[in-house]
């Protein structure tokens, strides 16, 4: 009796050794593995691909590529960067009107990636601008939506800057210029204030190009900047342009101080179906879930870029009335795959006095063709 005592003691100190051991040893494997994964990322977070190089410079655009790829990189990898597209003066009379107190700004333009935004020269709540931001807080007395931001839309297409973001887009991808349409541009504010928006998560735009142009310096705000393929983010100083293929995913890093401001634009490629189909092979081989619309519509033809662009259809020479009346006939070719029966449909109804009953996007495109005469 004795002996069973004394051997039975250890048996159960050893059985509740042997019980922590098997709580422990998974946690323990797992610890393991964790930082046996640790180990093997932490030298592919500093990959050299991860980073942009620069390819060559071209009259003021920097072309650049993922380091590890070089010369060898796909067209649709490449961005670009154009320096001094914007004036200084122009940047900061844009930055000292969006810091305004009362702007407007909205954050359900976007279903998929919302930014809190103003929409340069929009139809959408146009009279609703107007008076939410009437007066002296926003710098006119007519309001950003129908004001400056309209006013700055008309500079920036004055002075070229819409134009040579198109060629660049053409020139860095092998497009044809006749191919690209502006779908959008847009002011966007990211700020580390309380309740403001400060970051982007990655996303896809539904175009195929998009561009960023920086507004204020780099040293008015801490953080932010454009993430693309992974990599630490791009902040180009303020009136620099950065291009990319906005279908590709990509990020606005967090803002951690300071406020940020940019405009952003889309556009849109309308190239005939072989051409497009060569694009998006090439697209899936770098990105297999590369998505491509085969949509054909002409979002805002009142841009002025799209009313530009569709006065070089014409000839050149058909300018107001008389390219009303081209598009109205169908006679105005087009290179690029285009809906254009809304704005025939719109200018036949114009021509034919109807012009009161337009809808607001189809009055201002006609609007805007008639003062361009």
């Amino acid at each position: 009796a004795r002996l069973g005592v004394g051997v039975g003691a250890p048996r159960r100190g050893r059985g509740r050794a042997s019980a922590w051991a098997c709580c422990l040893l998974p946690l323990w494997r797992w610890l393991v593995l964790a930082a046996r994964r640790a180990l093997l990322l932490a030298p592919l977070s500093r990959r050299p691909d991860d980073h942009y190089s620069l390819l060559e410079r071209r009259r003021g655009l920097e072309v650049r590529v993922p380091t590890r790829r070089g010369g060898a990189a796909a067209r649709f990898e490449r961005i670009g960067i154009r320096d001094g597209l914007l004036t200084e003066q122009l940047c900061g009379e844009v930055v000292e009107r969006a810091s305004a107190a009362g702007v407007p700004w909205r954050t359900d333009r976007h279903e998929l990636a919302a930014t809190t935004d103003l929409e340069l020269d929009g139809v959408e709540g146009l009279d609703a601008g107007r008076e939410a931001c009437a007066g002296r807080a926003c710098g006119g007395e007519d309001g950003p939506n129908g004001g400056w931001l309209e006013r700055l839309e008309a500079a920036l297409d004055a002075s070229g800057a819409i134009e040579t973001i198109l060629q660049d887009i053409s020139s860095l991808y092998a497009v044809a210029r006749e191919y690209l349409v502006l779908r959008e541009i847009f002011l966007v504010r990211y700020s580390a204030l309380a309740g403001h928006q400060r970051a982007l998560p990655s996303h896809r735009d539904s175009n195929w190009f998009s561009f960023v142009v920086a507004l204020n310096s780099t040293a008015s705000f801490e953080g932010g900047g454009t993430c693309l393929r992974d990599a630490p983010p791009i902040c180009v100083p303020a009136g620099c342009c950065l291009t990319f293929v906005g279908a590709q995913r990509h990020a606005a890093a967090a803002v951690t101080g300071g406020t940020r401001f940019v405009l952003a634009g889309f556009v849109d490629l309308r190239a005939p179906l072989r051409t497009r189909a060569l694009c998006t092979r090439q697209m899936h081989a770098i990105d297999p879930r590369f998505v491509c619309s085969s949509c054909r519509a002409f979002r805002r033809p009142y841009l002025r870029a799209n009313v530009r662009f569709l006065e070089r259809c014409a000839g050149g020479g058909r300018r107001g009335r008389a390219l009303l009346e081209l598009i109205a006939s169908r006679r105005l070719a087009t290179a690029a795959d285009l809906d254009l029966t809304p704005i025939e449909e719109a200018c036949r109804r114009h021509l034919a006095g109807e012009g009161t009953a337009l809808d607001p996007l189809m009055s201002k495109f006609v609007a805007r063709v008639l003062e361009r005469g």
